[in-house]
């Protein structure tokens, strides 16, 4: 897939390793426009992953559950306050706005010391 590809163009860049879990059918079912926005949450996800968690561990995960179309990115890091008041940062920002602009919702779940997940649900049927 296009997600997974990118991240292997990623890797030769930088030293660092995603373990990748990408459903097939699942990344085969979206419209050219969500799979757009998920590139791109993804460049943006994993590149601030990268460059402010010191995780050793990073995941991303592709897959339907309970009808909705869910992209998972986590680590094991540094965490980070989701109620900052100085959220959302620029890269948390764009984000948003990708993820607003497809119908879709966003859960992060993280705290200091504990590590960081970002869960992206992906309404189907959302030709946008």
């Amino acid at each position: 897939t296009e997600i997974k590809s990118l991240l292997l163009s990623m890797e030769e860049q930088k030293e660092f390793k995603f373990r990748v879990e990408i459903d097939p059918a699942t990344a085969s079912g979206l419209s050219n426009f969500q799979t757009v926005q998920l590139l791109q949450i993804t460049r943006e996800a994993v590149t601030n992953c990268i460059q402010h968690s010191k995780a050793d561990q990073k995941e991303l995960r592709l897959k339907k559950i309970d009808g909705l179309t869910m992209l998972e990115i986590l680590d094991n890091g540094i965490g980070f306050d989701p109620s900052c008041p100085g959220l959302p940062w620029y890269g948390l920002r764009n984000i948003k706005t990708r993820i607003a602009s497809m119908g879709a919702g966003l859960e992060i779940v993280s705290k200091p010391g504990k590590g960081a997940r970002l869960t992206i649900r992906i309404p189907n049927n959302s030709d946008s």
